[in-house]
């Protein structure tokens, strides 16, 4: 049997069918657990395993006063996953920060619903300096959670924090979302610098890298396709 946790994702599929991944339970993760399979859910009952996600928190402790205190890391590189809107699979995106000014790359992968490998896509791309903005966005946006929790500390502390504890990298994650659309396209929303537009690689069900699109930093992008998006 399959135990999901209510925040599980899902997605819905012709068929009586369903893709879901269970999420990853308190006991898992005190238990070390760092792959959760995604499953597929027939009508019939029966369960098969289409890929293995690598966990990785996305969440940083700090230490504040002999507390420890969870927080959401400034730049996570854990890897991404979808559900593809199509139906098609789950696609899968590497996003290590880069260790240095040379050439990096970045690894985009779609597995079918039988669990076949449809393409492995590295992509190359040139690394960004993390700038001082994003970590000041960073601290502010927390130092507000933190206060909601009674817990009043300064934007400097929790830079300074940040960086003490290696959550600040000299590059940036080279992606910072991963989302698709009904056609079988999957978009790439690039590393968001200080600029005020982001570049968003849109990846054909094949592979093949179709366009590519820029939009406004703080723009959602809620819907879209190979000829037209929504923001």
């Amino acid at each position: 049997s399959v135990t999901l946790l209510p925040t599980a994702p899902s997605i819905l599929l012709p068929g009586r069918r369903a893709l879901v991944w269970p999420g990853m339970s308190a006991r898992a993760l005190s238990q070390g657990l760092d792959r959760i399979p995604m499953f597929l859910l027939r009508a019939d009952g029966d369960v098969d395993t289409v890929a293995v996600a690598e966990y990785e928190s996305q969440g940083a402790v700090l230490t504040v006063k002999g507390r420890r205190i969870g927080v959401a890391k400034p730049f996570p590189d854990n890897p991404l996953f979808d559900f593809l809107a199509d139906g098609s699979g789950v696609v899968v995106v590497r996003r290590r920060s880069a260790t240095s000014k040379g050439e990096g790359s970045f690894e985009v992968v779609k597995v079918a619903l039988n669990g076949d490998t449809v393409f492995r896509r590295p992509i190359a791309y040139k690394p960004q300096p993390t700038p001082r903005s994003r970590l000041a966005e960073w601290a502010e946006d927390t130092r507000e959670r933190l206060a909601r929790r009674n817990l009043l500390l300064s934007t400097a502390d929790l830079e300074s924090m940040a960086r003490e504890g290696g959550h600040v990298p000299a590059f940036l994650p080279p992606v910072t979302l991963v989302t698709s659309a009904s056609d079988g396209t999957i978009w790439i929303e690039r590393e968001k610098t200080s600029a005020p537009r982001t570049t968003w690689q849109v990846i054909g069900p094949t592979g093949d890298l179709m366009a590519t699109v820029e939009l406004g930093r703080n723009e959602t992008l809620k819907a879209a396709s190979n000829t037209r998006l929504y923001t």
